[in-house]
C-alpha cells in the first residue's frame, strides 16, 4: 500500500519530526484493524 502526503512544509518548518511521527501514529492506527479485501489488495 502506497499513502502519499504532501507535506509542503519540510523545507520551512522548525519542527521536521514532529508532523512525521503524528502521521505515523495516525496511520498505525488507522491500519491496525482488518481490512476489507474488497477495497484494499495487499501485493504482499
Amino acid at each position: 500500500m502506497n499513502i502519499w502526503v504532501p507535506d509542503g512544509m519540510k523545507d520551512l518548518t522548525v519542527d521536521r519530526l514532529g508532523p512525521r511521527e503524528r502521521l505515523m501514529a495516525a496511520l498505525d492506527t488507522v491500519l491496525a484493524g482488518k481490512l476489507d479485501p474488497r477495497h484494499h489488495i495487499d501485493a504482499v
